[in-house]
């Protein structure tokens, strides 16, 4: 069953309770006993099945003493109200639902259906809560029976930690009035930022109180389109405490703090820690062979993902405890990192810290330090421009999760400053990998059209090379899965061609480097590639050389950037026999190039004639992950080039 989601977001982190006067009531009482329709806009954007009336957030920072004791930073109050404008199929839209992150505690639910004829019906017995995968709830509300003309509205309380977040106004239907409200004690003051131009809110005082506006009115809905990750470009105001004043003290808010705080339980270990780290590192054979510092990373990453079990954090242990780990041989992810850290420093690897956000999330800024949203832990090393993840089971060094890479992070190292340790934070952005490192292959041959049997070879280098091994890692001895993995990426559908063989080298994580291709081999039998038209012959090449990448031809809105997934390299390579008293009609509906000075990415085409050999040879580039402007206009020229590519013939005539 489709659902109609709204997700209720807001970024927060747990710190230390500040000095402010709480409100007598921390949750004022805006949601009316007494229902009441608001009034419908009109206008062609509000012509569409349902879209929100009305979006409602407000942030208090006056907590109260037992409350800032438990670690309670602010009330969190959000008010949502729908307009439905079509009656929906109950299949397709009958429920409502939204998460709560982890940092906030709901307090309060209300929920209702206002009628197209005013009648009420209280929902609040209809919602459900389960915990989800981030740490946080999901609320669904169930049994809408939703009709044209009703409104449903809800509000959630709920008590926050942290002392940043993000009110996000926009999503995949419009929104006609967003209203964001933040009071805060004058000791506390707050940095602002949103990607709307111009966007800031008013600062009025109540007291002993600021209170900061914002409101925003007809908020277009966002298309969200598999070629760029949607939240990250989202329109929101973002938040951030700046600095806090108690007594004659004021105390500004840095990453340099957060860096100094978040870096040392990663890098302190004890004295027992050290003694097993030493043993354990002392049972590695492969340290006895001298070998590049590449190669040394991965098989560290290679053996302790191979011998270390990734658990839960466990409320009952110390989070990271190596002693544990070495003895059990499993921990949690701060504990791999936290390892894979010690040995790193016990064969003088020189390694920073890196802490960062995610390209599907919204991304960390410099001047607004807001600590939830750098949660990815990354071992940086400075002398290779290069990282790991040692918490994130799929990924082997220089590979780390393709959703963090060209970030702005958080960079944490200790050094000595005469004979005391320090440790040093700035931003950095996290490494960009060259884009010939993951490189793809294929290589067809084709010697007889009579019996029109292609000879493939495939070939995937770098994270290409991952994200095939994660499949066939995951298939194990399951022959399906295995036969599933392959069907995935061997060239043409299926409906196109019949397998006579196939085979892999190299398909699952190994002592071999990630540069080390994974290789396949297969016999692909394909009678219906090649056509007789008279006295000659139509092979169908389009789909070989195209490849399998598939790429959408309808380009992300306006300034919306282009993102791919990592920089690769794709080349194809057909050669084909031509039967005697043949020769190729149409060379030049194989000549392309696409490309700039700045040969950010580009494709190039020929076909070369040998004899009774034609060569075609299609290679594109794609040396970066976000396209914009000119970049984005030559990513679309490809794509339109690609599915013209994909319906081309090679075609023989005497």
């Amino acid at each position: 069953m489709q659902r109609l989601i709204f997700f209720l977001i807001t970024l927060c982190w747990i710190a230390l309770s500040q000095p402010g006067k709480a409100q007598d009531n921390k949750f004022p009482d805006v949601w009316p006993r007494n229902a009441v329709k608001h009034p419908v806009p009109g206008g062609p954007q509000y012509n569409v099945p349902f879209f929100t009336l009305i979006q409602r957030e407000t942030f208090d920072f006056n907590v109260n003493n037992e409350d800032k004791a438990a670690g309670i930073a602010y009330y969190h109050k959000l008010y949502k109200s729908i307009q439905i404008q079509q009656t929906l199929n109950r299949d397709s839209f009958n429920s409502v639902q939204f998460s709560v992150p982890g940092s906030e505690e709901t307090r309060s639910l209300n929920v209702r259906k206002i009628s197209a004829d005013g009648t009420a019906t209280n929902l609040a017995r209809n919602a459900r809560a389960v915990n989800n995968n981030a740490g946080g709830t999901t609320i669904s509300i169930e049994g809408l029976e939703a009709n044209a003309g009703d409104e449903i509205e809800y509000e959630l309380t709920t008590k926050a930690s942290g002392y940043a977040g993000a009110f996000i106004m926009q999503s995949e239907i419009p929104t006609a009035e967003a209203l964001f409200r933040l009071t805060a004690p004058k000791t506390m003051k707050f940095n602002f930022s949103s990607n709307i131009p111009g966007a800031a809110p008013a600062v009025s005082e109540e007291g002993n109180s600021n209170v900061y506006t914002f409101t925003r009115e007809n908020v277009a809905p966002i298309r969200s389109n598999p070629l760029y990750n949607v939240k990250p470009v989202l329109a929101r105001l973002e938040f951030a405490l700046a600095e806090i004043t108690e007594g004659s003290k004021t105390t500004k808010i840095n990453w340099q703090d957060f860096g100094k705080e978040t870096f040392i339980p990663y890098a302190a270990i004890n004295k027992q820690e050290a003694r097993l780290v030493e043993k354990e590192l002392g049972n590695l054979p492969f340290l006895k062979q001298r070998m590049p510092l590449p190669q040394l990373l991965y098989l560290l990453e290679q053996y302790m993902k191979n011998n270390y079990q990734l658990t839960p954090p466990d409320p009952y242990q110390q989070p990271g405890d190596l002693v544990e780990a070495i003895r059990t041989k499993r921990t949690d992810k701060m504990g791999m990192i936290k390892l894979m850290n010690a040995f790193l420093y016990y064969l003088n690897i020189p390694t920073h810290v890196l802490f960062t956000s995610a390209r599907d999330e919204i991304p960390l800024q410099k001047d607004l330090v807001n600590p939830q949203l750098a949660s990815n832990v990354l071992l940086y090393f400075p002398t290779l421009g290069q990282a790991m993840a040692p918490g994130e089971p799929e990924s082997r060094f220089p590979c780390y999760p393709a959703n963090w890479i060209n970030l702005l992070a958080v960079r944490c190292h200790d050094t000595l400053i005469g004979d005391k340790s320090e440790v040093l934070t700035d931003l950095i952005n996290t490494p960009l990998p060259d884009y010939t490192f993951s490189n793809i292959s294929m290589d067809a041959s084709l010697t007889d059209l009579n019996n029109p049997t292609w000879e493939v070879t495939q070939s995937y280098g770098g994270y290409a090379a991952a994200n095939v091994k994660r499949g066939f890692e995951r298939a194990g001895n399951d022959e399906s899965r295995k036969n599933a993995a392959f069907n995935s990426i061997l060239p043409l559908e299926p409906a196109m061609r019949k397998v006579v063989s196939y085979s892999a080298t190299n398909e699952t994580f190994n002592n071999y480097p990630l540069d080390k291709p994974v290789v396949v081999k297969s016999k692909l039998s394909t009678p219906s590639l090649v056509e007789n038209k008279g006295t000659g012959k139509n092979i169908k090449v389009g789909n070989l050389l195209s490849g399998s990448l598939i790429l959408n031809p309808v380009m992300p809105e306006d300034t919306l950037p282009v993102q791919l997934a990592f920089p690769f390299y794709f080349e194809t390579r057909l050669h084909i026999d031509i039967p005697q008293g043949y020769k190729v009609m149409n060379k030049d509906d194989f000549s392309a190039s696409i490309g700039d000075k700045n040969e950010h990415l580009g494709m190039k085409m020929r076909l070369v004639q040998d004899g009774n050999k034609a060569h075609i040879f299609v290679v594109q580039y794609f040396k970066l992950v976000d396209f914009k402007g000119a970049d984005k206009d030559l990513f679309r020229k490809i794509v339109e080039r690609v599915q013209i590519l994909k319906q081309q013939e090679l075609i023989l005539g005497k």
